[in-house]
């Protein structure tokens, strides 16, 4: 009987839950949406992980029982969206701590990657989530250690099929691929529907795109496309620090009238940029001793900064005081084209290149976005960038937009980024998966 009875009450005691159980309400902030609207004065229900209603306060009510989370005077927008990264374990939480929720991992040790994501998501380390490439495939001879390298075109197809079969987002193709060995692993991975990519070295950007590479790194082969010859450029590659420099410095000879020709047939073939300005403006600017103290590197440790070894990858690269001047002018071409590549309806993706040389975990996408708004483009378009436009390069649909349905990845601001992109890096808040965490203990 007492079964019986326990069993008779659970509909009473259903009716009795307040219907707001297990909801977070977040109120009275404004929200950037990911997609290029706003609202005012808005309320977002967060349930089990996703957004389950967004819209204005006046418009919906927070139901009984709901945790309410006071926003007034705040800004939301959809978690940050790491275009170009290489983060491991170490930095996982910093990347979190500054509003990335995901993280577009190109290139990496496959086994570890794999194992890493898998903890991400099940929630043994707190970090943003990994879309990752794995290894990157070059041709010969390598560039760095751990590179797949290509001999020929047949050995595309099992490179490809032990990166397929590892479920990556991405394929990731490097400076020493030639247009054969490329249209072969592009062909492979076609069969797998997987997107490539690539940082180009031995084909330029537009010959990349007609083989089927849909997107490009670093805005590599973009000067191959644009000069008459570009066999100087191909040949300096075969070297990777010295070929690097001579793009770099190749960008300041580059005709404007030319520029927009190369970025209108590079938006004709649909290409998505990933420019990483960033790491441009680091190599302009490495022999700036002031440069460094501008940046926030809070959140490196002193060993890593040592680790960094400046005066190494100055002498590495050739980087000499004669280079200032000319990297300046480049550095404003490649401005230019990304300004000209987003008027002309061109996409483009925010990627930090971290944790690399000055490029500091979560902060460096930061600067990414300052950088982008300095080259020409609008707050909201920096924005989109790093949120749904990252986000349909991964080919993920429920992250970097804030709508009924959608992952309940989003960063709270003390201020508004759309009157200053730099507010971005007001963080108080960030909620991934639903979850909230505090950026002073993630760094921590």
């Amino acid at each position: 009987m007492r079964g019986l009875a326990a069993w008779w009450l659970l509909p009473a005691l259903a009716a009795c839950a307040a219907p707001g159980a297990g909801v977070t309400a977040y109120v009275g902030a404004s929200v950037f949406d990911g997609m290029g609207a706003t609202i005012a004065n808005a309320v977002v229900l967060e349930s089990q992980g996703h957004i389950v209603q967004i819209g204005t306060r006046d418009s919906m009510e927070v139901p009984r029982g709901a945790t309410v989370v006071p926003l007034d005077g705040r800004w939301l927008i959809p978690g940050l969206i790491d275009g170009h990264a290489h983060a491991g374990e170490s930095t996982l939480s910093r990347y979190l701590s500054y509003g990335i929720t995901s993280v577009r991992h190109v290139g990496g040790n496959l086994e570890n990657l794999t194992s890493l994501r898998a903890r991400v998501a099940d929630g043994t380390v707190p970090g943003p989530r990994l879309y990752i490439a794995g290894e990157t495939i070059t041709g010969s001879p390598a560039v760095w250690p751990g590179h797949t390298v290509l001999h020929a075109p047949a050995d595309a197809g099992p490179a490809v099929s032990r990166l397929a079969a590892a479920g990556v987002s991405q394929i990731k193709l490097y400076t020493h691929m030639t247009r054969e060995l490329m249209e072969a692993v592009v062909q492979e991975a076609r069969a797998h529907d997987i997107p490539v990519t690539a940082h180009l070295g031995r084909v330029d950007a537009i010959t990349a795109g007609k083989v089927g590479v849909g997107a490009i790194e670093h805005l590599s082969g973009v000067v191959e496309s644009t000069v008459r010859d570009p066999a100087p450029f191909f040949a300096a590659h075969e070297n990777f620090p010295s070929g690097w420099m001579t793009f770099l410095r190749g960008w300041a000879g580059l005709d404007s009238a030319a520029l927009d020709r190369t970025a209108g047939a590079l938006v004709e073939l649909g290409l998505v940029m990933v420019p990483t300005l960033i790491q441009s403006e680091t190599y302009a600017r490495i022999l700036d001793t002031t440069y460094a103290k501008g940046l926030d590197l809070s959140a490196v440790t002193a060993a890593e900064q040592e680790a960094w070894n400046l005066p190494d990858l100055v002498r590495r690269y050739g980087i000499t005081p004669a280079d200032v001047p000319l990297l300046s002018v480049s550095r404003r071409k490649e401005d230019l084209f990304v300004r000209r590549y987003v008027a002309r309806g061109g996409q483009i993706v925010a990627g930090s290149d971290s944790p690399n040389q000055l490029l500091a975990p979560g902060a460096s996408l930061h600067e990414e976005l300052a950088l982008l708004v300095k080259a020409g483009v609008t707050p909201s378009q920096a924005l989109i960038a790093a949120t749904q436009a990252a986000a349909r390069l991964l080919r993920a649909d429920s992250i970097g937009v804030l709508r009924q349905g959608a992952v309940a990845d989003f960063v709270v601001l003390s201020e508004s980024p759309l009157d200053d992109i730099r507010n971005v890096r007001r963080v108080e808040l960030v909620v991934a998966n639903g979850r909230r965490y505090q950026p002073a203990e993630l760094r921590r």
